[in-house]
């Protein structure tokens, strides 16, 4: 495989919110949710309430680290997360430029990671989902224990009617 498509990964660190980030993850990886379906939650998050927050931001919270194997597990999930989290970042822009140049970058070993379009992308809408995020967990767990009733207020946020024009919007331009 050629080197320009790869990806050479590395650690992403943050200190931004992190005790919420840990309470939102603990929630939902205790009933299931992987780590990288957390992390792109928070993205959708962060997209739709237009929240990016810089990769380095401090807040004075505690370190947290995604450790680059964790990409290298899922580097086709992530992929597409990148890529889908760029292409609603950049709907103005030309289709083609998005998804040949931005959407499905790979830095092989000329740009770092978190330089590139579409991980800085992910990574700063991720951050800038963790006050929503958490935000709709706090309003649900504090109400009950049910974990059903968390899960359905967060079912409900994603396919809300204004969240769904945008998906068909980007399923239309893929088709076209």
């Amino acid at each position: 495989m050629s080197k320009d498509y790869q990806m050479k990964p590395r650690d992403v660190i943050f200190q931004y919110k992190t005790e919420k980030f840990d309470k939102f993850n603990d929630f939902f990886q205790s009933n299931g949710i992987k780590l990288p379906q957390v992390q792109f939650l928070l993205s959708l998050i962060g997209r739709n309430n237009n929240c990016k927050v810089a990769l380095k931001e401090n807040d004075g919270s505690k370190e947290r680290q995604f450790s680059r194997v964790a990409y290298q597990r899922v580097s086709n999930e992530f992929d597409s997360y990148f890529g889908l989290l760029t292409i609603l970042d950049n709907l103005e822009k030309d289709y083609h430029t998005v998804i040949n140049s931005l959407a499905f970058e790979k830095n092989g070993n000329e740009i770092g990671y978190l330089d590139m379009t579409n991980v800085s992308t992910f990574y700063q809408y991720m951050l800038g989902g963790i006050q929503g995020g958490f935000e709709i967990l706090s309003e649900y767990d504090n109400s009950c224990q049910d974990s059903l009733q968390i899960f359905d207020s967060m079912y409900e946020y994603i396919f809300s009617a204004g969240n769904v024009d945008v998906l068909e919007n980007v399923a239309k331009n893929i088709e076209e």
